[in-house]
């Protein structure tokens, strides 16, 4: 996706942009932009799908994240090439994604949302989400959302699994 949105920005960088007759290229391009949506659409989907099976953590917070701000870019590439703006105005406004991407990952409780997350799951009967739980160390704001893996119970009443999840 960033390689296409580069490709996209050197296409349109300068006089091309501008030029009356650039018409059929924009719109190879515009096709082209909707081929990495979809493909962004699948990335983030296939991210979802490997959280909802082995857990949430830091780590894919951040690639949530960044996938997104990616689309951004793309979204922002082909705005630029529909408005005619300028490659100055296009690093402006990559740059302001970036920076809110940036304050919004850095004001993230990624301790709270993964341990809630997990823990539910767990609890689903899905105990994969524990490793992620148990092979990082927890910020306090974390520990509440693990109390009820305290009274961890088992449908099948296994009872070696109940006590590995209840010890952690």
């Amino acid at each position: 996706l960033f390689v296409s949105t580069t490709v996209i920005g050197v296409i349109f960088w300068q006089r091309l942009n501008f030029h009356p007759a650039a018409g059929r290229l924009k719109v190879l391009a515009y096709i082209w932009a909707a081929q990495n949506a979809v493909l962004a659409v699948g990335a983030i989907r296939r991210l979802q799908m490997y959280i909802d099976y082995s857990g949430l953590t830091h780590l894919r917070i951040t690639g949530i994240y960044g996938s997104l701000l990616i689309v951004a870019g793309l979204g922002i590439m082909v705005y630029k090439v529909h408005a005619h703006r300028s490659f100055l105005w296009l690093v402006r406004k990559d740059l302001f994604a970036f920076f809110v991407a940036l304050v919004l990952l850095a004001l993230t409780p990624n301790d709270w949302l993964c341990s809630s997350y997990n823990a539910r799951k767990i609890m689903e009967g899905k105990p994969r989400s524990l490793q992620p739980v148990c092979l990082k160390d927890l910020s306090p704001e974390a520990l509440p959302n693990l109390i009820p893996l305290l009274d961890y119970r088992r449908d099948d009443l296994d009872a070696g699994k109940e006590k590995r999840v209840r010890q952690g």
